[in-house]
């Protein structure tokens, strides 16, 4: 992937150089200083541990229109200086029951979009997933870190 990426960067430069003379000096000096701020991201993405979820919960809803939604909610530890700090709430968590979470969210969803709010699906999401949990695991150190490849779509 980074060859790849690096080719494409050669002959994009040698293009551009054909058009102007000028620039083709500068072109063949830029190449490298370009290629290796992306090589160098190409070579470490993905390598973070703390990319990886601590628990992910599965999202899976029907909309209105009868459509099937599938997708899932990570969760991560809070981090402060590279070191988790609430590991409480993760647990609390991951030790729930999940079965219709998603049917659950979304119903919460269309009530808010009713409303007027703005993303309502995550609004949504942040209250039912968090609905019990005691503020006390909540309010460590760093937090819950969330991410998720839902959409919010509602239609």
């Amino acid at each position: 992937m980074v060859a790849a990426e690096v080719e494409r960067v050669g002959i994009a430069a040698r293009i551009h150089a054909a058009r102007r003379r000028r620039v083709r000096r500068l072109s063949w000096v830029a190449v490298p200083v370009l290629a290796l701020p992306g090589i160098a991201l190409a070579s470490t993405a993905g390598t973070d541990p703390r990319m990886i979820p601590d628990f992910e919960i599965p999202v899976s809803y029907v909309t209105d229109t009868g459509r099937e939604i599938s997708c899932s909610i990570g969760l991560f530890n809070g981090e402060l200086d590279h070191v988790e700090t609430n590991t409480k709430a993760v647990e609390y968590i991951a030790a729930q029951n999940w079965d219709g979470v998603g049917q659950k969210i979304y119903e919460e969803a269309l009530k808010r979009d009713a409303a007027g709010d703005f993303a309502p699906f995550f609004g949504a999401a942040q209250d039912v997933i968090f609905a019990g949990a005691d503020v006390h695991i909540l309010a460590g150190d760093g937090g819950v870190g969330t991410d998720t490849d839902c959409t919010g779509q509602l239609h």
